[in-house]
């Protein structure tokens, strides 16, 4: 049956095409008429393809659809999660990492006895722009990807404690985005470590639990690290009263920061938190492009005192300031006894 839609421009189609799996695009429309057909073989159209959605859907090889043998030259992102134990798609990745000549962006999810067959497959990878990876930290998988040249944006999952690492090598990675995901205990050490080995890092981003306390203090330490590019920063969850020593290591480790983002907690807001906001640490805030901090903690009325409440309103002041750029909100939830302080800043003053 033909329909006015299947006369559609060449160009439509695939730029249709683009915004659906590979998976649903083989599903719907193979063998449904000579156009369609051609249209998927097409060298212009290029597939994003999701491996665990087609587990146990196939009798012969559950993980590996029919058509991916196919289509392996015009993948250009590829996720493969949730595969357990099973060894038949690394392997089958491994055995074709040659012909993934487009592929710039990976998401999986490994377990640590697959870690020396992902580094293989990742070494034959020379497209590749784009990694997310959900694993066990290794050296060797870490070496891996620090040396791939053409990687610019890396996002790592920790899975566990990291014990016994080696920190003595050194790579100096392209990677400019770099995101870090830490659902257990902080590392310090192996943070500095990985920034050390990216001095091309333009945007830094740490997400964590926020019932886990870590204190950035730790973070930009050390002699030789390098971050001359870094202009975004954000934390997410679980940083704790955040001390002048952090703002200290942004000065320095940090000239060129334009933007920052920060949740933070603290166990009680007190005058020392509004009085070091205000009169030591305000200046750096002013120099950002770019500010998004929250600050909760609990705010009990019945300490509050007379020189409290006046920082409090020294601050709120700022956003009647003609030529300041910041947003600020002080939010109580009287329910749970505490507050959040919002600052925001969206440009920069003239």
């Amino acid at each position: 049956m033909q329909t006015q839609a299947e006369y559609l421009p060449k160009e439509l189609w695939l730029s249709i095409f683009s915004y659906l799996k590979a998976h649903d695009l083989f599903t719907a429309f193979t063998n449904l008429n000579r156009r369609f057909d051609q249209l998927l073989a097409s060298d212009y159209l290029t597939f994003y393809v999701q491996l665990e959605k087609q587990v146990n859907r196939y009798i012969q090889c559950p993980a590996i659809p029919r058509w991916l043998d196919g289509i392996l030259n015009r993948i250009v992102c590829l996720q493969l999660t949730s595969q357990s134990e099973r060894e038949y798609v690394p392997d089958y990745l491994h055995r074709n990492a040659h012909q993934f000549i487009r592929l710039q962006s990976l998401i999986i999810t490994i377990n640590t006895h697959q870690t020396k067959l992902i580094c293989q497959i990742l070494k034959k990878l020379h497209s590749l722009e784009y990694l997310s990876i959900t694993c066990k930290t290794m050296p060797i998988l870490i070496k891996t990807i620090l040396s791939i040249s053409t990687l610019r944006v890396f996002q790592l999952t920790v899975m566990d404690i990291i014990y016994f690492f080696d920190y003595h090598f050194n790579v100096k990675s392209n990677i400019e985005t770099f995101y870090i995901n830490f659902p257990i205990l902080f590392d310090y050490q192996f943070m500095n470590f990985l920034l050390t080995n990216m001095p091309k890092l333009k945007r830094f981003e740490i997400f964590g639990d926020k019932y886990r306390c870590w204190k950035p203090d730790e973070l930009f330490y050390g002699q030789i690290l390098n971050l001359s590019a870094l202009r975004t920063i954000k934390f997410q969850g679980g940083v704790r009263n955040l001390s002048s020593i952090f703002y200290e290591h942004l000065q320095m480790k940090v000239p060129a920061l334009r933007e920052l983002h920060m949740d933070i907690y603290y166990v009680i807001i007190d005058e020392k938190m509004f009085y070091n906001l205000i009169y030591s640490r305000w200046t750096i805030l002013e120099n950002l492009e770019k500010v998004r901090i929250n600050i909760t903690g609990i705010y009990l009325r019945t300490i509050v005192s007379k020189r409290m409440n006046n920082y409090r309103k020294t601050l709120l002041a700022k956003n009647n300031k003609v030529n300041d750029s910041f947003k600020i909100k002080w939010i109580e939830h009287p329910k749970d006894f505490s507050a959040t302080l919002v600052i925001e800043k969206t440009k920069m003053n003239r």
